[in-house]
């Protein structure tokens, strides 16, 4: 039987099989079809604003009767013991080593599935492998980028533009925006303010993009995103070495400038925007009006400014300075949308 809609979230439970039709951070789960398991899973779910719920009963009953089933097949074993076990064994070696004649170990159709699904594998990560290499020489336009800022070469801002543009061209192809997603979230010790720059912008511009930013919008929200952190290339800088690799960051007493020095630093430009000057000085603020500079609410915050801010938590969260502490781009997606989407507090 097909999907169909949910017309009242009240008449879901667990154990339904739901479909979640909406963008890719519009719901914290790590797939869009799968089975409610738990209570808190399904009141996620009937808070969810934007998203098309459908679900399939029949296949919700046909998991539920295979669970059961497995449930009566241990509560069986377990009564019937070890002779039982013993007969079992010798009627499951028999069959495996005759097997009816006209019946194959693997099915035409499952072999042909299993083949596409091992084609569409490679093929995957070969695309994978492409996109990681387009973010690595990016990421060297990124770096010459920061020096030419650094020395105030109106150059800087054409070079932020031509990157910009380029990952605005890539993520029109939905994989290589999935694609995007898994390198961004995997730089691990190699992680520095060059790559945190790149990642919030790429991140930025997948968001911008679902919410139906225009091309303009589009750019100023990449030079805000690219530029976002620029100011702390003004501040003293703590460069700690472990076991795993080399973290840069800043100095924790002077690091709360960095926005404002950022901001200056980009408003020496003359065709900067006030849209992008806006992202770089309100970046820490949050929904709730605990961030800084200013402890400003959502309501004096612009829609760039919020997919910045989003943006940036959520590659902190994926390459934290401690590599313990990092967590899955899944995980990541899920405290993002706790904390934004359901209680407004980011």
């Amino acid at each position: 039987m097909p999907f169909f809609k949910v017309e009242d979230t009240r008449d879901l439970r667990v154990g339904t099989f739901v479909k979640l039709e909406g963008s890719w951070f519009s719901h914290p789960f790590p797939t869009n079809t799968f089975q409610i398991k738990s209570s808190d899973d399904l009141a996620t779910i009937q808070a969810l604003k934007n998203v098309v719920i459908l679900q399939d009963p029949d296949r919700a009953a046909l998991l539920d009767a295979e669970e059961d089933s497995d449930e009566n097949r241990r509560i069986l074993n377990y009564e019937e013991g070890a002779s039982r076990e013993e007969d079992t064994e010798a009627v499951f070696e028999s069959e495996l080593d005759h097997p009816a004649d006209n019946e194959p170990l693997i099915k035409e159709s499952s072999l042909s599935t299993i083949l596409d699904r091992r084609e569409d594998y490679y093929e995957f990560q070969d695309h994978l492998r492409k996109v990681e290499g387009a973010y690595q020489k990016t990421l060297g336009q990124g770096n010459e980028l920061v020096r030419q800022l650094s020395d105030r070469r109106p150059s800087g801002r054409k070079t932020a533009d031509a990157m910009i543009t380029s990952i605005v061209t890539a993520i029109q192809n939905p994989q290589t925006a999935m694609s995007l997603i898994d390198v961004v979230g995997s730089n691990g010790a190699t992680w520095g303010l060059s790559e945190h720059a790149l990642n919030v912008c790429t991140l930025s511009l997948l968001i911008g993009r679902q919410v139906g930013l225009e091309a303009e919008g589009l750019l100023d929200l990449g030079r805000g995103a690219l530029f976002h952190d620029v100011g702390y290339r003004a501040l003293p800088m703590n460069v700690r070495f472990s076991a795993v690799g080399m973290k840069i960051e800043s100095d924790p007493e002077l690091g709360k400038r960095h926005t404002e020095v950022g901001r200056q630093l980009m408003a020496a430009f003359p065709d900067t925007s006030p849209a992008v000057l806006e992202m770089i000085g309100q970046h820490h603020e949050r929904l709730d009006g605990s961030g800084f500079p200013k402890g400003m609410r959502a309501s004096g915050l612009s829609l760039p400014t919020k997919i910045v801010m989003v943006a940036d938590h959520y590659d902190e969260l994926c390459n934290a300075p401690d590599l313990q502490t990092s967590l899955t781009p899944h995980a990541a997606l899920s405290r993002l949308f706790r904390h934004v989407v359901m209680k407004g507090e980011l």
